[in-house]
């Protein structure tokens, strides 16, 4: 894989700001949005180089910032941006934990359409990531609601601990509200769901992912979500009432995404009642099992059955299924060419399934088999050959993968996310075949891969382009390795597989 001219271009340009003379006054809108996110991802806004990155990309033209694990981003910096004038219409931060709110920022630009801040940790008295701040955190994003109004489309605060008022506000300023992440708020009633419901009548996009335990007449909320919506998910829901589940999902004639991920009510028979009225319109299904699950093959035969459509499928742990009545789907060569993301962590899998994935599925991009005892080089040799658009595979606790599968699938799929924690069996030329392919990569998962090296992990981030998430964490030696004293150190060190020259 080599760069593109644009890239390298856009390279030279991210670390000479400082020596090309206006050099933001000859650069298109997108990449100016596009050198902003790389300048953010490499940690080059530094003291002395912010004052050019400000004057040649805070401009009016700016349309999209999108931060994300960045500890340099400040309030400095974001006073830069809402002093530029720039006319936002997506804001998001994300894991930036030295800012102490983005009130300011968002007020001052009122055309933002879509607002994400998620993953900030407490830094000051109005931090949006305080738990001990809830009113204020309550207030000022009350703030923003009232600012922003019938602009707002997107809102995903991941803020746990959305009240009541907050939702009453959403309803009463956004009726525009497209998408809105809910995920983890466990302080709001059925009343003000209702609410909700009713003031944003345009809602398509709703995830109620472990929300709190409702009174079990506040669980019928459930049946006034808007019928608009396209996407909703109640993951950990602990919702155990059949006919509320059922009734709920049947009315919303529009779906296309459904995640019933741990929900107690769902069963091989209120599956059924679901795919009967929404099967036929699903794209992507989530029935990714917990404790208690009571799922078994004869319900995922409902979704060959009625999912005619369906691009992603999860049923990830799920104890009493092979997955063998979803055959079907990839012995068929349209259907096949449909899916794009399987999660098939299941202990129990059956073996010919996965290669009728790996043969037929040529537009998958993300695969989730962690776990699975059958997967092998062999797999994954199959895998590099008819699936070249894959992105994310995790493959945590195969035990059986080596080098030779991780390398063939490493030069043949555009990998940007892999899982390979607990395969200890893997050495740094893995490591080195994703740095010299995968340019793109931004997460990687060593846990307890003892034989990759440091080095090689410092040569793979240098390679990313984009900021790479890794962890590498390998607290237990192998306990056949061969130790020995180092007589000029004193300490001790692997010896085993060492080549010494003769004297």
């Amino acid at each position: 894989m080599v760069k593109s001219l644009v890239d390298i271009c856009l390279s030279r340009i991210q670390i000479s700001l400082d020596l090309v003379s206006n050099a933001g006054r000859y650069l298109p809108r997108v990449y100016k949005e596009i050198l902003i996110q790389r300048i953010a991802a490499h940690d080059q806004l530094t003291e002395s180089y912010l004052p050019y990155v400000s004057y040649n990309l805070f401009s009016e033209s700016v349309r999209k910032i999108d931060f994300y694990r960045c500890e340099q981003i400040t309030d400095k910096v974001l006073e830069l941006i809402s002093s530029s004038r720039c006319k936002l219409d997506q804001l998001t931060i994300h894991g930036c934990n030295q800012i102490t709110g983005a009130c300011e920022v968002v007020c001052n630009n009122p055309s933002i359409r879509n607002l994400i801040l998620r993953g900030i940790e407490e830094k000051g008295d109005n931090y949006m990531g305080s738990r001990n701040q809830d009113d204020a955190r309550h207030n000022e994003l009350i703030t923003m609601m009232s600012r922003l109004c019938h602009n707002l489309e997107e809102l995903d605060c991941e803020l746990f601990q959305l009240n009541d008022e907050c939702l009453e506000c959403l309803g009463q300023f956004c009726p525009n509200l497209i998408k809105l992440n809910l995920h983890g708020c466990v302080r709001f009633h059925g009343e003000a769901l209702i609410k909700l419901s009713i003031g944003c009548n345009q809602l398509q996009n709703l995830d109620m992912s472990y929300c709190g335990v409702w009174q079990e007449h506040e669980r019928e909320a459930l049946w006034t979500l808007p019928t608009s919506l396209t996407h909703l998910s109640l993951c950990g829901v602990l919702l155990s009432d059949k006919t509320i589940l059922t009734e709920c999902l049947q009315r919303l004639k529009k779906l296309k995404s459904v995640r019933l991920c741990g929900v107690p009510a769902l069963d091989d028979s209120s599956l059924e009642k679901i795919l009967q009225y929404t099967g036929a319109c699903l794209l992507e299904l989530d029935l990714s099992g917990g404790q208690g699950t009571a799922l078994t093959d004869a319900g995922l035969s409902f979704v060959t059955q009625y999912c005619i459509r369906l691009e992603s499928l999860a049923i990830s742990l799920l104890r009493n299924v092979t997955g063998i009545s979803l055959i079907p789907i990839f012995q068929n060569p349209e259907r096949a060419a449909c899916i794009k993301s399987l999660f098939l962590s299941v202990r129990n899998l059956d073996s010919e399934m996965l290669f009728f994935v790996a043969e037929s599925c040529l537009n998958l991009e993300r695969l989730e088999v962690s776990g699975v005892f059958c997967v092998n080089d062999k797999l994954l040799f199959s895998l590099s050959e008819g699936c070249p658009r894959l992105e994310d595979l995790g493959l945590k606790g195969c035990t059986q993968v080596t080098d030779e599968g991780v390398c063939r699938v490493a030069q043949s799929c555009p990998l940007k996310k892999i899982v390979l924690a607990g395969i200890n069996n893997l050495t740094d030329r893995s490591i080195i075949t994703l740095a010299n392919n995968c340019h793109m990569l931004h997460e990687i998962y060593l846990n307890g891969c003892y034989k990759v090296s440091e080095l090689a992990i410092r040569y793979l981030v240098d390679c990313c382009i984009p900021r790479l998430y890794y962890r590498h964490v390998t607290p237990n030696a192998n306990p056949n390795q061969l130790m020995a004293k180092n007589l000029d150190t004193g300490q001790y060190c692997q010896v085993d597989g060492m080549i010494y020259n003769a004297l």
